[in-house]
């Protein structure tokens, strides 16, 4: 699932949970452990996740051409949103 890729790629990119716990602005670690059981995470999350692990969230079609790219721009709110 979900969370199990998320601790792969924090893994692989040597990131410490702890570092994406703070840059989500939880409290504490466990909080972190809380969304990984629940499955719960947001677009938001994984936008950190993507800016702390220098790699990029994107939808890519079938000839792996990316679609749509999200990067921190996105978490901001505009006007109409």
């Amino acid at each position: 699932m979900i969370s199990g890729k998320i601790k792969t790629l924090l893994k692989i990119r040597k990131c410490k949970a702890i570092a994406y716990s703070n840059a989500l602005g939880l409290n504490k670690e466990t909080a972190l452990y809380t969304k990984y059981n629940r499955q719960s995470f947001k677009v938001q999350d994984l936008i950190i996740l993507a800016r702390l692990t220098n790699t990029k969230l994107a939808f890519i079609d079938e000839d792996n051409n990316p679609i749509v790219v999200f990067d921190t721009e996105d978490l901001e709110i505009s006007p109409g949103e």
